[in-house]
């Protein structure tokens, strides 16, 4: 199977402009306004962008791709041929990215992932939607392994002497064959306002790090360059708090455009989720590889009674996997939802938790509390004695 003919253009066009720019930028400084110089550069700017269009045609007639019974197969390469055979038995995931320009060409890249890969193992730029679509589920299908299979049958054909045959549990019913291109069971639905209360309340404080870095940097230069008005600690403050407030809503724009629309259902074995409002992401989490489940919130969150479900399968821990993975099964929702769901997608017993010591809380304190003493205090020695 090929590409989708789309693919040309599009590839070719983010290329070109990516060299162009550069070609044009790095020429008309080297060319210190010489006429013939930024005549050169104009020149190389066109063979640059001849090149690329060449080479995009060249990728797309060497790029094939074949999905079997037990693997996925991949040939590719202009000037050096390479061939991939990828198991299905290993694929952890199977995502689904659409941007906002090849949401209106109707393509989709295909990332596909694999327990343990430290990048993504292939990458189909780009194919329909549909077909994305169909690839997607038919790998699901295909991957499923013959005790997974065993436990399917199993677990459809009841025993006639089994009391508790009616209530099997999630994870058995998670492995029952779904048929492709059915949607499969909704799970869960952010609606706007959770979505808006989701970036409200999981803020970031990491980063002020990263401001407090870039002011640290920036400052010397600048203050050698401009005067600094002499203010008072009020304006200082007020400043401050404006930073604090701008950055606030800064975090949670990216979440809500991070997580708009998001939809987890169960499809046969698998988790499927769907988020992003200018990139829609659409991915899988295989509950045959499932590791953990773990109910996360942030103190904001905890205050007001509403927390995140997130899970780890082989090799990957949420947002660790190359494209991003799935950040959060569930980005937030009321706690005792939370609660339900988790036991739904992998049945546990009731935990019952309790708080460290006093003593132990009163140790930990003391002790990082001298530790930290004791660097202030060596750097105070060090800036007596050498500075």
């Amino acid at each position: 199977m090929k590409l989708h003919p789309l693919s040309v253009p599009v590839r070719a066009l983010s290329r070109a402009l990516g060299f162009g720019w550069a070609f044009l930028i790095g020429g008309a400084a080297l060319s210190g306004g010489n006429a013939a110089l930024t005549g050169v550069a104009v020149l190389g700017v066109m063979v640059a962008v001849v090149a690329v269009v060449a080479y995009e045609i060249a990728y797309y007639r060497r790029f094939d791709y074949e999905l079997t019974e037990d693997s996925l197969d991949i040939a590719s390469g202009v000037f050096s041929r390479r061939e991939r055979e990828i198991p299905l038995r290993r694929v952890q995931n199977v995502d689904v990215t659409r941007s906002l320009v090849a949401r209106l060409l109707g393509l989709a890249v295909v990332d596909v992932e694999t327990a343990g890969g430290g990048s993504t193992e292939a990458s189909l730029r780009f194919v329909s939607r549909e077909a994305a679509a169909d690839l997607q589920a038919d790998v699901r299908t295909r991957r499923t392994t013959p005790g997974d299979a065993a436990d399917a049958a199993t677990a459809a054909t009841p025993d006639a002497g089994d009391a508790d045959s009616e209530s099997r549990s999630a994870a058995d019913r998670a492995r029952e064959p779904t048929p492709v291109g059915e949607r499969g069971e909704l799970l869960f639905a952010l609606s706007n306002r959770d979505l808006l209360l989701y970036g409200l309340l999981s803020f970031n404080p990491r980063l002020f790090s990263g401001i407090i870095a870039v002011a640290t940097v920036a400052a010397p230069s600048l203050g050698g360059r401009m005067a600094v008005p002499d203010v008072g600690m009020v304006v200082l403050v007020a400043g401050a708090v404006a930073l604090a407030l701008g950055v606030w809503l800064v975090s949670a724009a990216v979440r809500v455009v991070q997580f708009y629309g998001f939809r987890l259902r169960r499809v046969g074995g698998d988790l499927r989720y769907e988020r992003g409002l200018f990139e829609r992401r659409d991915g899988t989490i295989p509950l045959s590889k499932l590791q953990t489940v773990s109910v996360e919130d942030s103190v904001l969150m905890r205050r007001y009674g509403f927390a995140s479900l997130a899970v780890e399968t082989a090799g990957y821990a949420p947002g660790q996997s190359p494209s991003g993975g799935s950040e959060a099964a569930v980005p937030i929702a009321p706690r005792a939802a939370v609660f339900e769901l988790a036991r739904e997608i992998e049945p546990v017993a009731d935990i019952d938790l309790s708080r460290p010591p006093e003593r132990a809380q009163d140790r930990y304190v003391r002790r990082y509390a001298l530790a930290g003493l004791g660097v202030v205090a060596a750097g105070a020695l060090v800036s007596w004695l050498v500075v």
